[in-house]
């Protein structure tokens, strides 16, 4: 059988067997050029159809693609098709070649391999210090973040989220309960096959793929990652002990502290007087109970 002619992006990797879409790539990617605009938000797109479609999934909330096996609605048969096949038969023929990681999508795993393993991320946001590794995540962080745009809202309860999936795997796993990625090594279930992956990468393969450009440290998270570059390399603490001087970069080791260095103390001010007054909580382990003792410091 004869090989398709494929058709390269002049400025990025991007390859098609069709020149029409190549040419739409290079006017949306690389010219700008998406003419149709929407008029309830700044979103803007090349053809006039994927306008149609933002419009009645975002701002009507249209959604006639259910899926058989779960809660899921789309509102594009292209998505529905590729949610059974990723989620509920397993099917992702990209392989990461550093990690263990595998997509469904080439663009999923090109921008995993930027992210990740490469640390590029050449779009940055014009209000704060974000950055990522796909021009669509940009647009996406504008709308939520900044813009407070979360069109998916919960028919359920009160929240709200700026992506389908996101609404999606809360109803599954809030109002449904559902956890169908289970890990065979432990007793731990997920509702997102993506923290299913986080969890067995980092507590059974012990890998650490977040990488500090700045000394050798590893993480195993990119939150981790961000708290050690901001308080060993910047220098940033925001969290302040009420107690003496000291300051951390994460509420969870300002606990710790408090817990090992003071014992639960706190110093608080008396409503009545000038006096500083000492929050004492004793644990009584025997009966798993807290005394609370009040003791007035003298000012010296």
């Amino acid at each position: 059988m004869e090989r398709r002619r494929q058709f390269k992006c002049a400025s990025c990797s991007y390859t098609t067997s069709s020149k029409n879409i190549l040419a739409k790539h290079c006017q949306s990617a690389h010219q700008g050029l998406k003419p149709f605009k929407c008029n309830s938000c700044s979103s803007a797109f090349l053809k006039k159809s994927h306008l149609s479609t933002h419009c009645q999934s975002v701002h009507q909330g249209l959604k006639p693609f259910k899926c058989d096996s779960c809660s899921s609605a789309f509102s594009r048969k292209g998505d529905h098709r590729r949610h059974c096949l990723a989620v509920h038969q397993g099917l992702k023929p990209f392989k990461c070649d550093s990690c263990s990681s595998a997509f469904f999508l080439k663009s999923d795993h090109r921008r995993h391999s930027l992210a990740v393993h490469q640390g590029l991320k050449p779009f940055k946001c014009d209000s704060c210090s974000s950055a990522f590794s796909m021009k669509k995540d940009l647009g996406r962080h504008c709308l939520s973040v900044h813009l407070g745009l979360k069109p998916f809202k919960c028919d359920t309860c009160s929240r709200a989220f700026s992506k389908n999936g996101d609404l999606s795997t809360h109803c599954r796993s809030v109002h449904l309960g559902l956890k169908p990625f289970k890990c065979d090594t432990c007793s731990r279930a997920f509702s997102k096959n993506a923290n299913f992956r986080r969890h067995f990468q980092i507590r059974h393969l012990g890998q650490k793929p977040f990488k500090c450009d700045s000394c050798w440290r590893v993480f195993s998270t990119r939150a981790n990652l961000k708290t050690h570059h901001q308080s060993v390399h910047l220098g940033v603490k925001p969290y302040k002990c009420d107690s003496c001087s000291r300051a951390f970069s994460s509420s969870t080791n300002l606990k710790k502290h408090r817990q090992s260095v003071h014992k639960g103390l706190k110093a608080i001010k008396c409503d009545s007087c000038e006096f500083p007054i000492l929050i004492i909580l004793i644990m009584n382990r025997a009966h798993n109970s807290l005394t609370l003792t009040l003791y007035r410091m003298s000012q010296k």
